[in-house]
Formats: structure tokens, C-alpha cells, sequence
């Protein structure tokens, strides 16, 4: 039996078989593509996978050791990832010139030094370890720019030269360029002199030479830099033949604010004031407001001296007490020329009682000893401090026979003194100033607060004006 098949069906089967083709094309390859594409992410991601745990390194650390934790991914080893473990380890990586390149590498909890071998891992560059820092350069040493790494010093007429590096970074230690520093050489009385010497910059930023150094143990280096405190790294030892290099990091320090006024509390204007201490001077000028401020202060003491021209009305006035970084409530009170010999010395003078002061102190109590009176003022933290400190040492002063007494100086409400005693647990009596303030604290002596007067057993005045670690000397001084 024979089956015809019109032609027109033909064609209808032919049209329908190519359409559906093209309909398979357009909604099956994408299909196809994307899944190809799945598959070779997966793959790359297994592979990523795999190196990554070939990297992700656990290591525990020696005690005290610090651990570096970081993840790196195309990294550039110079701008980002020394500096990041640098900053994390608290030291000092110095890359040479040459050293270049990105990472991408995870670490957890790893020791510095492996964490180094991590980084440079596959690269041409080596870790020196050096005292206080690491230095980074190719395998091999010849080539490195650190002229310290194969440079030696001469020896000219007999004398020995050295060479120093000194690597400066901030606090973020990012690289300083400095021009000068000086090093000081101790003197056989036991001071010290310094010589400038004037640095060359190399090709690292922020690490700079000195050359031509009589070779020897120097006293001490320091670094005066515009914006940031003084720096200075005593014990220094430069030698002929050795890798002399040292970190200094510099900081942008701290800041000290006070007042100066006349004994009727009116602001001076224009009034140098001297902020000194071992380590650094500073010279400024008090607003229009009676204000100073002298800035960049390393974390020492210092003394603060109102320093009048020679023709101002006010004298020379010494702030007394002790002063640190970050106090902000300095206050100096000038003398008038033409009233300082009116402002009599106690010392010598019998204390006649306690004139001008409310105090409750039994005479009973003071009698036959030894007296310490602290004229202060609550609201300033010098005179707190001194306070405080006088607090810790009442019972020891107690069984010497020492009676401490302190008078709040100024004008506070009583209430707000005895809230303040009480919540300092004060052990002393503690009086306060009444009236007329100023005429008090004239007819007392006093100059600046706080302000320490020292008495024998008779009451006698034998010490004024003096600061508190100072105390022990007039103890010992007292003959009673």
C-alpha cells in the first residue's frame, strides 16, 4: 500500500522543523554558555581555594611575641602591605629602592618574621633582621641601594669615622625627610655638647646618613622638626665597621594652655611666657585674652616663667608646681614691680594664727609640731595634684610629727570644697580663704598656687615657696 504525502504537508513539516531549530538556538546556547561559565568559575574558585590554604598559616607565637593577622589581595608590598605590619608589629620595615611588586595572601595569627616570608614568597627579596628593625632588599646583597650594607667608615689621622642611618617615621610610620640633627658627646663634668651635623637623603624616603662621626659612644641624638616634638634617643653608639642604623619616630606631641593676669584677675596682653623643660623650649606670647598655649610638647615636666620686658610694670614670676602635658588650667599671677617689696618673706616670722582663714583646728592638736600648710585652689589641677599627692603621703608625714593643713585660696562655695575633700578622702584639715582673697594670700606671702610653707615646732616659718618633692630636703633641714 502506498501512502502519498501531499506536497504543501512537506513544506508545512520542512517550516516547523526549522523553527523549532531556531527556537532551540536562541533559548538553548545561552543556556550552554552560562553553564560552561558556571564551570570554569567553580573551577577557578577551587583553585583560588586551594592556594589560598596554601598561604592561610596559623602559627603560635613565642610569649610576648606579636601575632600579624591580615588579609592581602594584589596588595602593593611598598604603599600598603609593609606599612600594614609594620604598624600592627609596633616596628620598623625599610624596603629598598629596588623592592616592588603585589601580593594577595591571607595571614592569621602569624609571627612577624614568618609573616615576611609569606609575603615575599615567590619574589627575588630577602628580610635582614636587624636590632630594632627589618630591612627589605634582594637575595642577593651586593646589589642592594642600602650603601650601609657593604660600605665601611675610614680612619683619617689615626682617627676612626662611622657612618649613622637614621630611619624617620611618624607615628603612623609614615617617612619624615629631615635636613640636620644634633648628637651630644658627654663632657668629663657630666654635661653635654651638641654638634649639628647635616643629613643626606638616600633613595629610601625617610632614611637619611651622617657622615664622617668620630666613632664612639655619644650621649644622646635629638631631632627638631617643624609640626612635631622634639625628639632625643640617648645611648647612641656609632662604630667603624658596623651597620650603625636607628629608628626615630617622631610624634606631633602634646599641648600645655594657661592664664596670666594681675593680682586684681585682669588678662595681660602681649606676656612672654617660657615652657621649658630638659628635653625642649618653647617661647609664646599670651592673646588679647591673657591666654598662651605652646604646642608640640614631648610627655615630660616643665616649668613656666612669665618673662616681662625690662619695661613692664609686672616682675619676673616663676609658676609654682608641678606642670605636664595636656594641662590646661595654668595660672600665673604677676607681681607689680611697685608693690613687690611690700610682699614680705614668712621666713623667720613666728605664725601668729590663722588670720583671714576659716579653719576648725584644734590648738591642742598643733601644738610642739612640725607644720605643713598648702595654700591651694580646687579648681586648678596643679593645685589638686599637689593635693593628692600630699594625701598619699599623710600617714608617713604623721609619724614624723608632721601636722598638714591645707586653705582653698580662692573663691568657691564652702559646700562644693567639702563635697570635694570628702570625695578625695582628704585626711587633713582643709580650710578656706575668707573676704578679701587677694589681701590674704598678700599678707601670707604667697605667689602662685599651690604655695607650700613649712614651720618648725615652734611654729616658726623655715620654708615658703618650695615645691612638694622638695619636702624631704627641708625636713631634713629642720632643726626644730
Amino acid at each position: 500500500m502506498t501512502m502519498k504525502v501531499s506536497k504543501a504537508l512537506v513544506i508545512k513539516i520542512a517550516i516547523g522543523i526549522a523553527i523549532a531549530f531556531i527556537i532551540a538556538i536562541i533559548f538553548g546556547y545561552p543556556n550552554v554558555l552560562q553553564k560552561e561559565k558556571v564551570e570554569k568559575a567553580s573551577k577557578e574558585a577551587e583553585k583560588a581555594k586551594e592556594t589560598a590554604a596554601e598561604v592561610k598559616i596559623s602559627a603560635e607565637a613565642r610569649p610576648g611575641e606579636v601575632l600579624i593577622t591580615a588579609i592581602f589581595v594584589d596588595n602593593d608590598l611598598v604603599l600598603e602591605v609593609f606599612p600594614f605590619i609594620a604598624k600592627q608589629a609596633g616596628v620598623s620595615i625599610i624596603p629598598d629602592e629596588s623592592v616592588s611588586g603585589l601580593v594577595t595572601c591571607e595571614l592569621k595569627d602569624v609571627p612577624l618574621d614568618r609573616a615576611l616570608e609569606i609575603v615575599l614568597a615567590g619574589t627575588i627579596y630577602t628580610v635582614k633582621k636587624m636590632p630594632n628593625y627589618y630591612l627589605i632588599c634582594p637575595g642577593d646583597i651586593k646589589t642592594t641601594k642600602f650603601p650601609f650594607l657593604h660600605q665601611k667608615g675610614d680612619t683619617i689621622n689615626g682617627i676612626e669615622y662611622g657612618q649613622l642611618f637614621i630611619n624617620v617615621v611618624d607615628e603612623d610610620r609614615k617617612p619624615i625627610d629631615i635636613t640636620t640633627v644634633q648628637i651630644w658627646k658627654k663632657r668629663d663634668d657630666g654635661g653635654a655638647n651638641a654638634e649639628s651635623f647635616v643629613v643626606t637623603s638616600t633613595n629610601n624616603s625617610g632614611l637619611h646618613k651622617i657622615e664622617n662621626i668620630p666613632a664612639g659612644r655619644y650621649h644622646a641624638i635629638s631631632i627638631h622638626e617643624d609640626g612635631y616634638a622634639p625628639f632625643k634617643q640617648f645611648d647612641v653608639l656609632v662604630e667603624k665597621d658596623s651597620q650603625n642604623i636607628m629608628t626615630c619616630t617622631l610624634s606631633r606631641g602634646g599641648m600645655i594652655e594657661g592664664l596670666v593676669t594681675n593680682e586684681q584677675g585682669k588678662p595681660v596682653e602681649g606676656m612672654p611666657v617660657v615652657v621649658n623643660s630638659i628635653l625642649c623650649r618653647r617661647d609664646v606670647i599670651t592673646d588679647e585674652n591673657g591666654c598662651f598655649t605652646a604646642n608640640h610638647l614631648p610627655d615630660t615636666r616643665y616649668s613656666i616663667i612669665a618673662e616681662p620686658k625690662s619695661d613692664s610694670p609686672y616682675k619676673t614670676t616663676v609658676f609654682r608646681g608641678n606642670v605636664f602635658c595636656g594641662q590646661k588650667d595654668i595660672k600665673i599671677i604677676l607681681e607689680n614691680k611697685g608693690e613687690t617689696k611690700l610682699r614680705t618673706s614668712l621666713v623667720n616670722r613666728k605664725l601668729s594664727g590663722f588670720n583671714g582663714i576659716e579653719i576648725n583646728l584644734d590648738p591642742d592638736q598643733i601644738q610642739d609640731k612640725v607644720m605643713l600648710l598648702c595654700f591651694f585652689d580646687m579648681n586648678q589641677r596643679p593645685s589638686r595634684n599637689c593635693l593628692l599627692q600630699m594625701r598619699k603621703r599623710a600617714q608617713e608625714l604623721m609619724a614624723k610629727n608632721v601636722i598638714v593643713v591645707a586653705f582653698q585660696a580662692s573663691k568657691v562655695r564652702e559646700d562644693n570644697l567639702n563635697d570635694w575633700v570628702k570625695k578625695n578622702n582628704i585626711p587633713f584639715s582643709v580650710g578656706i580663704v575668707q573676704n578679701d582673697e587677694e589681701k590674704t594670700r598678700f599678707s601670707w606671702g604667697v605667689r602662685s598656687l599651690p604655695w607650700l610653707i613649712l614651720t618648725n615646732t615652734q611654729h616658726v616659718v623655715i620654708a615658703e615657696g618650695f615645691n612638694l618633692d622638695e619636702l624631704d630636703e627641708k625636713l631634713n633641714g629642720n632643726s626644730h
